[in-house]
């Protein structure tokens, strides 16, 4: 009787085929991943968890709608929009050899600034964009002098005629 079945061996579908044997351990290994994965993201998922517990309870309690972690960037616009008298007027006396000076770059100031003005004040104060200006402002400056621009026009015939 086992002679008569010895051929099922050979056919694609056997469970002891080699073929079928290496598509389960793949299918096993796939499954050990994702179950990895999915711990990896629970771990995550409670870090985030506990972190935003913490938050909470060093705000009081208060379960924020998202007011916390957006404030960061309307500090420097606000702060200087949403002063009342009374800020004012609470405010400590600064001396005026202390007071900060506006001509000083804007990298080395203390003060908040918005992002906007912070770009705008790392374009304006590159050492490259003012090299560039004065050699424009040269050439221009060149331009204009007709007595240099006859020089230069004379010097380039005497090079082109050698």
């Amino acid at each position: 009787r086992e002679k008569n079945l010895s051929f099922l061996s050979k056919k694609s579908w056997h469970t002891g085929t080699i073929r079928h044997m290496d598509k389960v351990w793949k299918a096993e290994q796939k499954h050990e991943s994702e179950q990895k994965k999915i711990q990896e993201l629970q771990k995550e998922l409670e870090r985030e968890r506990s972190r935003k517990d913490l938050l909470d309870a060093k705000n009081g309690g208060a379960t924020g709608s998202g007011k916390e972690s957006l404030e960061w960037m309307y500090r420097g616009i606000m702060s200087s929009s949403a002063k009342t008298a009374e800020q004012e007027l609470n405010k400590p006396y600064i001396a005026p050899d202390e007071k900060e000076d506006l001509t000083t770059p804007s990298l080395l100031q203390r003060k908040p600034v918005s992002a906007t003005q912070d770009d705008w004040n790392k374009v304006m104060e590159d050492p490259l964009l003012n090299i560039k200006q004065q050699e424009q402002d040269a050439i221009k400056m060149i331009a204009k002098n007709p007595v240099k621009m006859r020089e230069i026009m004379r010097k380039l015939k005497e090079q082109e005629s050698k």
